[in-house]
């Protein structure tokens, strides 16, 4: 069963490649203090990542987690594809 999305779709797309946990949560629906409890337990519902004293969640596994069908394209307006001119 996927996670449900609390957020505008197009918000995952809009995401830096890594997010803070308290991003993550948000878009997750949980707390912030349910979601650290959670990363310590090995619980957190996607992975996460370590770089020292910062907990992040990668774009790319929220996306994934969140919208696995891919139904939630981004706008063809906020992201032109590759070599291709904006209209």
């Amino acid at each position: 069963m996927a996670a449900r999305l609390h957020a505008h779709p197009e918000e995952l797309y809009n995401l830096p490649t890594s997010v803070n946990l308290i991003t993550a949560c948000r878009l997750l629906g949980l707390g912030r203090d349910t979601g650290y409890r959670l990363v310590k337990e090995g619980h957190f519902p996607i992975p996460v990542q370590q770089w020292g004293a910062r907990t992040a969640v990668l774009r790319a596994d929220l996306i994934n987690a969140l919208d696995p069908a891919g139904t939630a394209k981004p706008r063809s307006d906020t992201i032109a594809a590759a070599g291709q001119p904006r209209a």
